[in-house]
């Protein structure tokens, strides 16, 4: 019996904070020229978000193509993703990596990359080199909201609000606003469309809210508002 608690014992942190992430990734290309192979992975020039756990490659057959696998998320609320394609099946991780290191590519300005969460969806893209521009038409529910934020961001967050209170529960609303604290000051004259990063916290669910990222958010919050 205590052979078997103690079992039990060991198992638990291992049960209780592993979670593994099943993804199935769908893609259309309409123009395919020298788009012969897709690539999936989770290395990144943002080092905080870099991984190199995952780098998949696959071949383009009639514009389409598909990822399946699995991922293990090590606590983490999602896994920070990109795909790419190119005429060549013999691209590495270390080749990338190396890129990043000499600032080749990819900056936050190129198009050839397309930034998305892992998770089942299908997407479609425009061309290689436009792949940044490519769109959810189905699944994906945080990448395409995380691609309405971006929008949002690029039109002076107009529909900030609107798409925070739509979407409370959603990391992709939660990873906004600390965004939003971030990059706003209170003693900013400038009025926004949605008030305060206050405000905005007080729209996401209450387990957003109660999380231990939310508290640390709204002490953020709290202390800015104070200086």
């Amino acid at each position: 019996m205590k052979a078997k608690l103690l079992l039990f014992v060991l198992a638990c942190p291992l049960g209780l904070f592993a979670q593994t992430l099943n993804y199935n990734i769908k893609g259309k290309l309409i123009d395919t020229v020298n788009a012969r192979y897709a690539y999936l992975m989770t290395l990144s020039y943002r080092v905080a978000l870099t991984s190199d756990k995952l780098f998949q490659m696959t071949p383009v057959t009639d514009g389409k193509f598909e990822f399946k696998g699995s991922f293990e998320l090590d606590g983490r609320p999602y896994q920070q993703a990109s795909i790419f394609f190119s005429p060549r099946s013999n691209i590495t991780k270390e080749e990338i990596q190396s890129k990043f290191r000499n600032f080749i590519w990819p900056s936050a300005y190129d198009k050839v990359l397309k930034d998305i969460k892992l998770e089942n969806m299908t997407l479609e893209f425009p061309s290689l080199s436009q792949a940044r521009y490519a769109r959810v038409t189905d699944g994906g529910s945080i990448t395409a909201l995380e691609d309405a934020f971006t929008l949002s961001a690029r039109e002076d967050h107009v529909n900030l609000l609107k798409l925070i209170r739509d979407n409370p529960d959603s990391q992709a609303s939660f990873d906004a606003i600390e965004s939003a604290a971030n990059s706003f000051s209170y003693k900013d004259d400038i009025k926004t469309f949605w008030g305060t990063p206050q405000t905005l916290f007080s729209l996401l669910s209450e387990r957003l809210r109660n999380s231990q990222a939310g508290k640390m958010l709204k002490s953020k919050i709290d202390k800015d508002s104070k200086l």
